[in-house]
């Protein structure tokens, strides 16, 4: 109810990727604003569009701080997708060569997991991720391009997350990345949503 606009610009992100075009997408609104129920409605649609998209969701919570890519790997292991002990077997290790291979080898399971249609990895609540994760989404969203890959995340406050600021600095300028925000819901939805309840 009274999201009908930006799930219309979402859904129309979808078609461009699955022709070939990869996205990412910031949704930010206020605690409560229906970013999670957008994302969920987001993925309802494209799940019944053909081509198949592959839909991988993880989530960050307040509870994250130490560990390192949680939700990129709950979206992996949740797919049932196979063995990917391989590509998460780097995933906790502090040292920098190592998290560079893992960074390397996610972008390539993605172009992997992408060959056959397109893929949605949708990463809900980052203003709880840690600064590894927000790395990670980051550096996928700037390598997206060529792929049919949207990249989703939800987040309260785009300007207080400098690792997001910094990624629509370089990417706004570039027009890969689009940030959509939820505005406080008109009266009428308001009125809508307790007619339905």
């Amino acid at each position: 109810v009274g999201r009908d606009a930006i799930l219309t610009t979402l859904l129309t992100l979808g078609q461009d990727v699955a022709a070939g075009r990869g996205a990412a997408v910031l949704i930010q609104g206020e605690a409560g604003s229906g970013k999670s129920r957008l994302l969920d409605e987001m993925i309802g649609r494209l799940s019944q569009e053909e081509p198949r998209w592959l839909i991988l969701q993880g989530s960050c919570s307040p509870f994250d701080d130490l560990l390192s890519y949680g939700p990129f790997l709950e979206a992996f292991q949740s797919a049932e997708l196979g063995d990917l002990t391989d590509l998460l077997a780097d995933a906790g290790e502090p040292d920098s060569d190592t998290q560079e291979r893992f960074f390397w080898r996610l972008v390539q399971a993605l172009r992997m997991l992408a060959r056959d249609g397109p893929l949605l990895l949708a990463i809900d609540d980052l203003h709880w991720a840690n600064s590894s994760t927000l790395h990670l989404f980051s550096l996928l969203a700037t390598r997206l391009r060529g792929l049919p890959v949207l990249l989703v995340g939800t987040v309260q406050h785009v300007e207080a997350i400098p690792a997001l600021q910094r990624l629509l600095l370089s990417k706004g300028r570039q027009g890969g990345l689009h940030l959509l925000s939820l505005p406080p819901l008109p009266l009428e939805a308001v009125t809508g949503l307790l007619q339905l309840s």
